[in-house]
Order: C-alpha cells, then structure tokens, then sequence
C-alpha cells in the first residue's frame, strides 16, 4: 500500500513539474517585465523571434522567464507556441542537383514584404495550459496523499503501542491474581493450589518451628558468638539463577549448567572433592557459607569484586538437618568438620570476626571458616543482597524485577552497597 502511494506521489510530482516546461516563441517586441501585471516597469526589450522557456512558477495570464540573466515576466498573448523545425531531407525518388546544372523549371520571383499590421495574435497554446490551476490541483492531490500516507504511519505505531499496553496490562493481572490466590493459601492452609503449591512449604516451615524448638539452646548459641548472618559470595551473572533455583550445590549447579561465572580456583576444588567425615559426602555436594565473607578468598578476587555480590542468609540455617561446620576451610586437611553446636567454641571466633588474619598462627585458614548446608539453600533464607557500589546494585535490582514476576516474595529482598565487606585498600 505505502509503495503504491508513494509511486502515484512521484508521478503527480512529475507532471506537475513537467507542465512548467513549454517553450514558446516571441510574436512581437515585447518588453520583459518586472511583475506579472501590465502596469509594472519594463526591465529589457525582448525582439520577435527569440524562444524563451516558461520558468516553473507562474500566474497565468503571464509567465515568468529568464532573459539574458534577468528575470521577469511576460504576457502569453505575444507568445506562440514553439515548434523546433526538421531538417529537410531530399526523397528517394528526387536525386539531388548539383550546384552546376542549370534548372528548365522557371524561377518564380521572391514575393514582396508584406507590411506589418496591428491585427490580434491567435493564441496557439495547448489546451493544458489555459488550465493554469491543474498544477496546483495536483499539489492539493499530492500534499493529500501525503497527509493519508503519515497517518497511516502514526496510526499502525499507536496500534503496536496499544497492544503491548494491553499485554502488559494482562501479565499484571496475572500476577495480582497470582497475588491473590497466594493470600488465600496462607490464610487458610488445608486449600490446595496446584498453581503455587502452598501447603508443602507450609509443612516445612511447622517442621523448622518444631526444630527450633526443640533445640532451643542452640539459638542461645548462635546469638553469643554474634552470628547475625551466614554469607555466600558470587559473581553478579550467577546472581539470577541463584534467585530463580536456590543456591545449588557444586555439583548440582555444574551439572545444570547454572554457573554461568565460577570464581573458585580449580586447584582449590579439587581438594574439595574429598569425603567429609560426618556424613561421608563430597563437599562439593554441599551448599557453602560463610561466617565472614572478607576472608582471603574474596582478597583474592580484589580486582574484580566490584562484580561479585554478597548474599546474606539467615543465621538460623545451622539448625537445618544434614548442616555442618568447620573450624577453617574446608578444602585444608588440617581442618575440622563438626555438626555438634558445642563444638562451636572451637572455632577461632577472635580470628574470624577481625579485619585481617595476618596475625594469628594458621589464619589464612581459620578466617575462612565455613558452614556447609546439604544440596541446597531455598531462596527464602535470604535476608539481603550486598554489593560494592551502587552501579552493581543497579544491576541487581534489575534482576530481581526480572525474577519477582514468578516470584513475588522477592519484591521485598533488600539489596544494599556496604563497602565494609569488602576491601578498600
């Protein structure tokens, strides 16, 4: 449609500009003038028989032209149109005389000069032209074809516009309902959802309640070693499966392919391929934490953790079934694997809660002490996210809006810059 328009466009611009083109041939002396009215100063004469070639732009009944470099405008009434002579060609049957043979035909005598008279010009311009306003006819056809080709445009950008409002419009309704109907799963928990599945999250956070209290004592133990918060440190890419999947195992994310950046050193998890000796199980089978994240492996990683992301979790992930902890790292063969909360007065706490390591005997390995969870941490046992600036905070706002539309839980996940977890120096 758009083709053929602009198609009929070029051709009404092509004979509007084509009208504007004729030639014509002076009758008389005539005088150009300086405005197309009779009463206007005369700028040059003009002689019979000069061709001049209409301009463009013109007001009937006279024309404009330019003469000798000036231009002006002259009447159509002293014009006449202009026929471009043929060269004349003799015949076949005629042989050509030679300038030296004398002719039998007599020789009619030239006839004498006629006498020039006042008589009226005829007008011999095409009918075209006594239409003098066709042109702008076309001009009013072209502009509105124009006009209809624009709004063509603008009317299919606002109807794509439209649509994606109301696709919008539909994804927010699906998540309100969503909303909704998570409402009313947690205010009455024997109502079953196939869609989000509350009663078995139910079931396991009665069972966590049961576990805490059954253990009491234990809490009393995490609050005196000021274990406010577990943390796992991460490349900022890893940060959007972590929220959509938990935080894997090593294992389970390798074999996933969900680790789309590993900051751990090879040398280091090969070591950590050993059986730990409570639940005799690879490490790497283990979801790891720490009590402190700046510990020598994020020194490492100094020129890079701008990018790496700091995710707190609830200090209460001890108390979880198959969970242990070391008293270093646990890639080291002189460290120490507990699950028995007592044992956590053997741990190096003055070492672990400094800024530096450098000086207590074997701190390298006892500021990275760690807390292994089996398979997998769920995304509800995270407390905030931690980055080093805001522009990496940015960035993970924006995954976090990209994963809350499955999710809605997340909205409320705190991210914050706290450049105290990380190394300034």
């Amino acid at each position: 449609m758009k083709k053929t328009i602009s198609l009929f466009i070029f051709i009404l611009l092509f004979l509007h500009v084509s009208i504007g083109q004729t030639e014509y041939e002076v009758v008389k002396d005539i005088y150009l003038k300086a405005n197309p009215d009779s009463y206007s100063d005369n700028l040059m004469l003009i002689p019979a028989g000069i061709v001049v070639k209409k301009d463009i732009s013109s007001d009937y009944p006279f024309i404009r032209i330019t003469y000798n470099g000036e231009v002006g405008y002259v009447s159509l009434n002293d014009l006449k149109n202009y026929i471009k002579p043929e060269k004349k060609t003799n015949t076949p049957d005629e042989p050509p005389k030679k300038p030296d043979e004398p002719s039998d035909e007599p020789v009619e005598p030239p006839e004498e000069p006629v006498e020039p008279h006042d008589e009226p010009v005829v007008e011999t311009i095409p009918w075209l032209e006594r239409l003098w306003f066709f042109r702008y006819i076309l001009l009013a056809i072209t502009g509105i074809l124009l006009i209809l080709l624009i709004w063509r445009i603008l009317y299919r950008a606002a109807k794509e516009k439209a649509k994606l409002r109301a696709e919008e419009e539909v994804i927010e309704r699906k998540r309100l309902e969503k909303e909704r109907q998570e409402k009313k799963a947690e205010n009455n928990p024997t109502i079953f959802n196939p869609i989000i599945k509350r009663q078995p999250n139910s079931i396991l956070e009665k069972l966590k309640r049961l576990r805490q209290a059954k253990y009491p004592q234990n809490e009393d133990l995490i609050s005196r070693f000021g274990i406010t918060f577990l943390y796992h440190m991460t490349h900022k890419s890893n940060l959007c499966s972590i929220l959509k999947y938990g935080l894997l195992s090593h294992n389970d994310a390798h074999n996933r392919n969900l680790l789309s950046t590993d900051i751990s050193e090879n040398t280091v998890n090969e070591r950590r391929r050993r059986i730990e000796p409570i639940f005799n199980k690879s490490i790497h089978e283990y979801a790891p934490l720490y009590f402190n994240p700046k510990n020598p492996m994020l020194f490492k990683r100094k020129n890079i953790q701008n990018d790496i992301v700091i995710l707190a979790y609830e200090a209460n992930l001890l108390l979880k079934e198959n969970t242990i902890f070391t008293d270093g790292n646990a890639a080291s063969d002189s460290t120490s694997f507990y699950n028995n909360f007592d044992c956590l007065s053997k741990l190096s706490w003055e070492c672990i809660n400094d800024a530096w390591w450098n000086t207590y005997q074997d701190g390298k390995r006892k500021k990275c002490a760690e807390v292994l969870i089996l398979n997998k941490i769920e995304i509800d046992s995270i407390s905030k996210i931690i980055t080093f600036d805001e522009s990496t905070k940015n960035f993970v706002n924006s995954i976090k809006r990209e994963v809350t539309i499955n999710n809605p839980k997340l909205r409320n996940l705190k991210v914050e810059v706290d450049k105290k977890l990380y190394f300034n120096d």
